[in-house]
């Protein structure tokens, strides 16, 4: 694995622990009673973790490609 994908795997894995806890925060904002938080928070804390689970399938895609490259594949770039 490259540099580069070490950095955006710990990304993603930071962006989908931080969904998790606004969506926990929201289930509280919904058990208090106050709606309006609830889905402020429902909707941060679902874009913060559909974003990360689009990173991971494209890293996963991405990886087995790379794997055929490095195979004796036809070379990246012009030259």
């Amino acid at each position: 694995m490259k540099n580069l994908d070490k950095y955006k795997l710990i990304t993603a894995i930071f962006q989908l622990v931080s969904g998790l806890v606004l969506i926990g925060i929201s289930v509280y904002y919904y058990v208090t009673g106050q709606t309006q938080n609830f889905f402020i928070f429902l909707v941060i804390g679902i874009i913060f973790v559909v974003m990360p689970v689009i990173t991971f399938i494209k890293m996963f895609l991405s990886k087995n490609k790379d794997d055929d490259d490095e195979k004796g594949g036809k070379p990246k770039g012009f030259l």
